[in-house]
């Protein structure tokens, strides 16, 4: 039995919906993204963890005008790459605010780095350690240590992460190659749905301070990673759970007197951006007895990455009163643009070619995930409102 993902009419309560409708001449498909939206999900994930510096995740929408807003409310920036690293640059970031936490880097990026005067490295690997030390000496070094991933959508410890042993030696040998030792990070994995996760890895990292004090290596600094999620079809903690459970943790842990980093992406944005798609085919298949297939603008390789595993809330501007279980498919010619992998929605049986479609919650991971031209097909256009 095929799950059915019920919807109702809800566009006469969608601000973005309302937005698209008075500018019809913006572009489809395309990303709109409310600004103040962003805004208030930083003050609510501030609120929600009042003890963390919070370190905006770059990577889950990269847009100046994102970055620029954040950075007005008091962010800091976490950056997966040099690219980063000279955006936010330009856009007025003090390297300082900055951390380099990708744990795979080239020399010549880690050199560049340093150069402007970004201060903290993130690593999990000898080599990676030896690298930070040759072309940024001197600097403050983060090791990441490995989670299960249990409970979220991306699990991420099958590429990054190592062994709270083999971290708190890599820790002692950076003291000897002059990098200071500052800090222990880790990340339970993207879209994290149970609030129990953080709970191990705040535990093993107090033995590891415990373990390195005994080695005169003292430890001022706990990255949290990223991972809190927003609940598209599915229910989640919310960010007062998590946070609550969190503080409640690094207390009894005695981590709460450290500088606690977080690195906050999907929560903060992903409820401020809405997709405008249009509807380009309609068809049945005969393996397919009942269902619709609706073909969109808008597929996997132009914004709905994610969909292969987080499932959006869809609408259209049609009369729900009578529907059709219908198939989601990309524009490209290619047999896994499929969106949400085929999960069945039921949407109006008036829904025609031309009409539009609206996919909620997209503004994490939506632009940043496009391709730059597969089949011909352009990165998705963002707009930006109020």
């Amino acid at each position: 039995m095929e799950e059915i993902i019920e919807l109702p009419n809800i566009l006469n309560n969608v601000e973005y919906a309302q937005f698209t409708k008075k500018n019809n001449q913006l572009e489809s498909p395309c990303l709109c993204i409310n600004l103040e939206e962003v805004k208030r999900k930083f003050r609510l994930f501030q609120e929600a963890l009042p003890f963390s510096q919070s370190y905006y995740s770059i990577k889950s929408n990269s847009h100046p005008q994102v970055i620029r807003t954040l950075l007005e409310q008091g962010s800091f920036f976490d950056t997966a790459s040099i690219f980063e690293i000279r955006q936010s640059l330009e856009l007025g970031v003090a390297p300082k605010n900055m951390h380099f936490g990708n744990t795979i880097k080239k020399e010549d990026d880690i050199r560049e780095a340093f150069s402007i005067g970004v201060p903290t490295y993130s690593f999990d690997s000898p080599e990676e350690l030896s690298k930070i030390a040759k072309c940024a000496p001197g600097s403050k070094v983060i090791v990441r240590i490995k989670t299960s991933g249990a409970g979220a959508s991306w699990p991420l410890s099958e590429k990054f992460g190592t062994s709270p042993t083999k971290a708190t030696r890599l820790l002692q040998k950076a003291k000897t190659l002059k990098l200071e030792p500052a800090g222990i990070s880790f990340h339970v994995g993207s879209q994290q749905r149970d609030d129990a996760a953080w709970d191990e890895p705040i535990k093993q990292s107090a033995q590891m301070c415990e373990a390195l004090k005994e080695k005169g290596i003292v430890i001022d600094t706990l990255n949290l990673g990223g991972g809190f999620p927003w609940h598209y079809s599915e229910s989640v903690p919310s960010i007062q759970e998590i946070g609550k459970r969190i503080q409640e943790n690094l207390s009894s842990s005695g981590l709460l007197d450290l500088k606690i980093m977080t690195e906050p992406g999907r929560y903060l944005v992903a409820s401020s951006g809405m997709v405008k798609a249009q509807v380009i085919g309609l068809t049945s298949r005969s393996i397919d007895t009942g269902t619709r297939w609706v073909f969109l603008d808008v597929g996997i390789y132009n914004g709905l990455t994610e969909s292969s595993v987080i499932i959006p809330k869809i609408a259209s501007d049609g009369d729900y009163r009578n529907t059709i279980p219908s198939r989601l498919g990309g524009p490209t010619c290619d047999s896994t643009d499929i969106i949400s992998g085929g999960k069945i929605y039921n949407l109006p049986a008036d829904l025609k070619t031309g009409d539009s479609v609206y996919i909620l919650d997209a503004g994490a991971y939506t632009a940043s995930h496009s391709t730059t031209g597969f089949n011909g097909f352009p990165p998705i256009k963002e707009y930006f409102f109020p």
